[in-house]
């Protein structure tokens, strides 16, 4: 059986040796401190979202962390791929299939009715809009 630490240090390598270039770009192009901090301005421009940034990180590595955004409808979880934590191979999967960042919906309840989970809908691509101009991606969806 293969222990946690020695599983992340393959992974790592494999992503070094195989994705170095991606890696690079990912770091200098999209999950920039700069990026991330414009997305966080142009989120709290929004009255109606409240964010929470992860406690555990200092303020200089909460980029590293998960962003919460508040509704009245939702919460929704935003982060940018790390390519040096413990989920870096799924990260560079996704990446590579052409999916930025990790984004997802958190709903209060199991059942709700279609009204909720069109205002959760809403909010969540409203957030994706603004992630996806702040890091030039423009997909018309």
């Amino acid at each position: 059986m293969i222990d946690i630490d020695e599983k992340y240090k393959k992974d790592w390598k494999f992503l070094k040796d195989n994705f170095s270039k991606e890696m690079e770009y990912y770091t200098k192009n999209i999950g920039t401190k700069e990026n991330f901090n414009r997305i966080i301005e142009e989120v709290k421009k929004i009255k109606r979202f409240k964010v929470v940034l992860d406690n555990f990180y200092t303020d200089e590595n909460k980029i590293l962390g998960l962003t919460h955004f508040y509704t009245d409808s939702a919460e929704i979880i935003f982060c940018f791929y790390d390519f040096y934590g413990p989920d870096a191979r799924v990260n560079m999967r996704d990446y590579l299939k052409g999916i930025n960042y990790n984004l997802d919906l958190w709903l209060t309840y199991d059942a709700i009715p279609f009204d909720e989970l069109e205002a959760a809908y809403k909010d969540i691509k409203k957030i994706k809009n603004i992630i996806d101009k702040v890091i030039g991606v423009d997909r018309n969806e």
